[in-house]
């Protein structure tokens, strides 16, 4: 009994690793949802695994690898579009231009167009960057992993050996 528990608690350990490893982005676009909006609220929508996703048609031999957030002022109104994101922005330290931003995870580029529209590029590679400036990071999800398993197999094995004892 004790080694189909043992087993059972591997198998869903390594499920749980598994889901943790997938990339997790907001989408919205606050075109037609104003929570995604410029003052956004991360607890006003759900996330997305972008391992679950379909791809787009152009990039179908792609695997999602970042989160984006695009701002855009186009004719003074501002546009938000959070996504997931299957191409790594290159950045050349050497090259980066005033409107260039790297900051920790974060790279951003400035791009301006003709008729009054202009655009915030942003890309990150953790869960839930495109957001806010905070996310929980790997060895944090670790320890709420062996927080919430190691109470339930302690408890399994006291239930089993009071049994084994009354026998």
């Amino acid at each position: 009994m004790l080694q189909k528990h043992c087993l059972f608690t591997l198998m869903l350990v390594s499920t749980l690793y598994g889901a943790t490893s997938a990339i997790m982005c907001y989408e919205c676009n606050s075109q037609y949802d104003p929570r995604c909006g410029l003052n956004f609220d991360p607890f006003s929508l759900a996330l997305v695994n972008c391992s679950l996703k379909e791809p787009p048609n152009h990039l179908r031999d792609l695997q999602p690898e970042i989160c984006r957030k695009i701002t855009q002022k186009i004719f003074g109104k501002y546009r938000v579009i959070r996504s997931c994101g299957y191409i790594k922005d290159e950045v050349d330290p050497e090259a980066v231009a005033d409107t260039d931003k790297t900051d920790g995870n974060i790279r951003c580029k400035k791009r301006s167009g003709t008729f009054e529209v202009q655009s915030l590029f942003c890309s990150c590679d953790t869960d839930e960057c495109n957001a806010a400036p905070w996310s929980i990071d790997i060895p944090t999800k670790h320890m709420i992993l062996v927080v919430t398993i190691l109470p339930s197999l302690l408890i399994k094995l006291i239930f089993e050996f009071s049994l084994q004892k009354s026998s």
